[in-house]
């Protein structure tokens, strides 16, 4: 029997107590008056008792309260520790190599370059420059996330024409695409509009671009297309590169597990792309999903609103 259902109980008891009091017919009992005060007294008790469980349930539920805040603090502590562990690791490892790469060039450069054919000097330089490319983009993203853990970025959304803002990222990285021999194409029309930060949205593009590129092998494909539905534009980039695994796809956007892999042209990383772009695409109201198997390419589709609902 519940709680609620004992007190109602107890509560007609003591309607029926006073129902009897209130009998003249009973007067005359020579137990009537011990009875009349047992039931008095019955019913101040019944009432200190029901206070005490109402207090009781309040303090059960801050206590509930109190067990809820402590498991929510304890979630963002890991979440700080995670972020803090990444930090780290990247300054220890992902920072670490390519500076590696610039100085022991540097030095065979310096003491040994008559040694060296034409071909070698030109392979040489092309290992600076991917080593250049790799550390700016990771110095860029992880600027750009630390100002963001700092909540130093500013979040400015307006109404943009995406297909302005998706070529100009082509543009940036056609390079990049070029050396692979891939192509990239873009199938968005002049018309279609998004209500986004234009810092944010340059990065989450940059991102996507650069690792579909990182992930397709030498004269492949990336398309950029879009879907609608009533307030939101949906914006996908489609690779026909190797794919992602159904467990590492589970791992993507998480900051505390390492997802990085080596691309087809042994390109390095440190998996903290995906993580800055779910952080800034639900800044916008947005989400991110994969759709990816290995073998057979990955589309990434993120969200955007169309306009300030």
């Amino acid at each position: 029997m519940s709680e609620i259902s004992i007190l109602d109980a107890e509560k007609g008891i003591i309607k029926n107590s006073k129902t009897i009091v209130d009998d003249k017919q009973f007067n005359d009992n020579p137990l009537f008056e011990d009875y009349q005060k047992l039931a008095v007294h019955y019913e101040k008790l019944f009432h200190q008792f029901e206070r005490m469980i109402k207090i009781s349930d309040r303090q059960q539920q801050q206590l509930l309260n109190t067990k809820d805040y402590i498991l929510n603090y304890n979630e963002e502590l890991k979440q700080l520790n995670a972020t803090k562990d990444k930090f780290f690791s990247i300054i220890a490892h992902d920072l670490r190599s390519p500076i590696n790469s610039f100085l022991n060039i540097s030095n065979l450069l310096v003491n040994h370059i008559e040694k060296f054919t034409k071909a070698e000097l030109v392979d040489m330089a092309g290992d600076v420059k991917k080593a250049g490319d790799n550390l700016f983009k990771l110095l860029e993203n992880l600027l750009f996330w630390a100002r963001i853990q700092m909540k130093r970025v500013e979040f400015k959304p307006e109404i943009y024409s995406l297909d302005t803002i998706v070529y100009y990222n082509i543009s940036l990285l056609q390079l990049n695409a070029d050396q692979k021999e891939i192509k990239i194409t873009s199938n968005i029309s002049e018309d279609i509009k998004v209500f986004a930060d234009p810092d944010m949205l340059n990065t989450i593009l940059r991102n996507l671009i650069s690792n579909a590129i990182k992930f397709s092998n030498k004269g492949g494909n990336i398309a950029i297309s879009h879907s609608e539905s009533e307030n939101y534009n949906k914006i996908l980039v489609e690779d026909n590169g190797v794919g992602i695994s159904l467990e590492d796809q589970e791992k993507l956007f998480r900051i505390d597990v390492n997802t990085t892999q080596p691309g087809t042209d042994n390109e390095m990383g440190t998996g903290l792309g995906l993580v800055l772009c779910k952080e800034m695409i639900e800044k916008h109201q947005g989400l991110i999903e994969v759709d990816s198997s290995p073998g057979a390419g990955t589309i990434f589709t993120f969200s955007l609103m169309k306009k300030p609902l």
